[in-house]
């Protein structure tokens, strides 16, 4: 019995990692902390964005040339690397392009305030998320993240894709089951999807509404790596909060007219 439970034991220390350290940040939408306050709708409608601080960097590097030139300073000593995709060039609710970028300067206070910040900077931005998981050892995934990223880049140069800031509107207001929504959100959660993941964490809120974060991009944008039979029927399972987010306006309405 004890030979039997020492190779039990020896069996799982072989095992590698089952999750690289890859965050799915949920935020409210807003360039700077003091913005975030401005707007209802900065705090009913959400972005979200990755961000990689790898275990072991040395082992990454040694598979990923992308994670070493794109690692650095992002927070509280920590280095990796920050992934989101933005509406960038003619942005309006009729035009914009949804460009994916590394390291974005848009993102470096709010990373450091999710990684390091005191719980009154995390208030201001209403995180949510945390850690995916994988089945990939931590190098492999993020291999794979980076090389998505960079032939999103890559195709949308030629080929810009549609940020559909109308379609986040209607997915938000008409249907909150829905996927219509190709943005920031959908990049992200297609960027996972095709790059391996198993498990996601819930990004939405009862006071805020994440449009497009069950959407997944056309695979012609991304090096297809098969996503886990069943998994999207899986990670699709979170139910929408939207009517909480509907009831709060509301009342905010009815507010404004009783006075």
């Amino acid at each position: 019995m004890k030979r039997f439970l020492v190779y039990i034991f020896l069996a799982f220390m072989a095992v590698p990692s089952l999750h690289a350290t890859v965050f799915l940040v949920g935020r409210n939408i807003a360039i700077s902390p003091g913005k975030s306050e401005d707007s209802l709708m900065l705090k009913d409608m959400g972005h979200s964005y990755l961000v990689i601080v790898p275990d072991s960097p040395e082992k990454v590097k040694q598979v990923s040339p992308l994670y070493a030139q794109w690692e650095k300073e992002i927070g509280c000593g920590k280095r990796g690397v920050i992934i989101g995709a933005y509406p960038e060039d003619n942005v309006s609710l009729l035009k914009a392009s949804l460009q994916a970028q590394i390291n974005a300067t848009r993102e470096d206070v709010p990373t450091q305030s999710f990684l390091c910040g005191t719980q009154d900077k995390k208030t201001v931005w209403n995180f949510t998320g945390g850690p995916v998981k994988s089945n990939l050892a931590e190098e492999e995934f993020i291999r794979r993240l980076l090389l998505n990223v960079q032939r999103y880049i890559t195709v949308t140069k030629e080929h810009p894709i549609d940020y559909h800031a109308l379609r986040s509107v209607a997915e938000r207001t008409k249907n909150p089951e829905a996927t219509w929504a190709q943005n920031c959100n959908a990049f992200a959660f297609s960027l996972l999807v095709y790059s391996g993941v198993n498990e996601i964490p819930t990004i939405s809120t009862r006071h805020r509404a994440m449009p497009g974060h069950h959407r997944l991009l056309p695979d012609t944008l991304f090096y297809t790596f098969p996503p886990t039979s069943g998994i999207l029927e899986k990670l699709r399972t979170e139910k929408s909060t939207f009517p909480h987010v509907l009831n709060r306006i509301i009342r905010s309405i009815r507010c404004q007219l009783q006075r």
